[in-house]
């Protein structure tokens, strides 16, 4: 598993989700063959922060394995992405 450090550097795309399927975890390994990492997680609020070097793969991940339409996907990563780049 890759600490938080070295994924900081690698990202460049990250989408917030609603997440109440348990503990995300324990499907980390399985989402890092996909290049997709959890960033953080908070139990309280169900709320999955993800991040990924290539944008594209992101959504790609968002409609294949975590069941968005690809528009919800888009607009998940975008919203997400420009967010990050005003703090």
């Amino acid at each position: 598993m890759k600490t938080f450090a070295e994924i900081r550097t690698l990202s460049e795309a990250q989408a917030t989700l609603d997440f109440d399927m348990g503990d995300p975890r324990k499907l980390a390994s399985e989402w890092e063959q996909d290049d997709i990492f959890i960033k953080s997680w908070d139990r309280r609020k169900n709320k999955l922060v993800v991040q990924s070097r290539d944008k594209k793969g992101l959504i790609k991940w968002l409609t294949d394995i975590y069941g968005l339409d690809k528009r919800s996907a888009q607009k998940a990563v975008r919203w997400n992405h420009l967010r990050n780049s005003e703090m």
